[in-house]
């Protein structure tokens, strides 16, 4: 009985560890694709659906260039793009995403990164916007759909065209907002916690924009989790991977 019953116990507690070290990463996308167009493209390693776009498509596609992924503004229709988790967001929910970002070119307001529900609905959008001092551009971080009414948005400070950056966002389905980090080392770092009125909408995906503007965003290392740590370095949390270990411990017991 015991050689029976070994095997099945082993295959279920892989397939459990499996499903868990995957639950809380819901997007890893390295962006290790063929340079063209990104739509259609599955994130790798995944998980994550494969990349669709929600506006202009067929217009001015988001471009996937040596290993990261470009987004450029300007003039005309422009391919907004992305990636669907599978899972919808809820009451409680607190999802996090982190990507590198490197930023050239202008400081014309435009949001190019975001959480996303539907095809329209947008929430805790990432901006580049003008400096205030002597860098060359800032970045803005908001609940709704413009950083210039002063009701809560709230801003990074100087940054350098052509420095990669780490962000870190998530998106609050109860409390309705979001917060912003730059560079963090763990989610006790100082971040920008907008507070302009904010929505609770059943978010599915994550979201990179092309709009009118002059500046373009270089994007590698999506990361959209449920927890800050795993957003930020793309790793599963330990509890996933001791699971794992157990998993492996009684394939080798057998």
């Amino acid at each position: 009985m015991m050689k029976r019953v070994l095997p099945i116990a082993v295959a279920c507690v892989l397939s459990l560890a499996t499903s868990m070290a995957q639950a809380d990463i819901l997007i890893n996308e390295s962006f290790a694709h063929p340079d063209g167009n990104l739509v259609g493209q599955v994130p790798t390693p995944g998980p994550g659906a494969a990349w669709a776009a929600h506006s202009g498509a067929g217009s001015m596609p988001v471009q996937v260039s040596s290993g990261a992924i470009i987004l450029n503004h300007g003039s005309g229709s422009r391919e907004d793009v992305n990636s669907d988790t599978g899972l919808m967001m809820g009451a409680g929910d607190r999802w996090y995403a982190g990507f590198d970002v490197t930023v050239t070119g202008g400081t014309t307001n435009v949001y190019f990164g975001m959480f996303l529900d539907g095809t329209s609905n947008f929430l805790s959008r990432i901006w580049v916007t003008a400096p205030a001092g002597g860098g060359n551009y800032r970045l803005g971080f908001s609940n709704d759909n413009s950083i210039t009414d002063a009701d809560g948005e709230v801003f990074s400070g100087d940054l350098s065209f052509g420095t990669t950056y780490r962000l870190v966002s998530y998106y609050d389905y109860t409390a309705m907002q979001g917060k912003l980090w730059i560079d963090p080392v763990d989610e006790s770092s100082p971040g920008f916690l907008a507070t302009d009125p904010g929505y609770s909408d059943p978010v599915t995906a994550y979201a990179f924009r092309q709009s009118s503007g002059d500046s373009s965003q270089t994007i590698d290392n999506l990361c959209v989790a449920t927890t800050f740590d795993e957003a930020l370095t793309c790793i599963p949390e330990p509890a996933s991977l001791m699971l794992l270990g157990l998993g492996a411990l009684l394939l080798r017991r057998r």
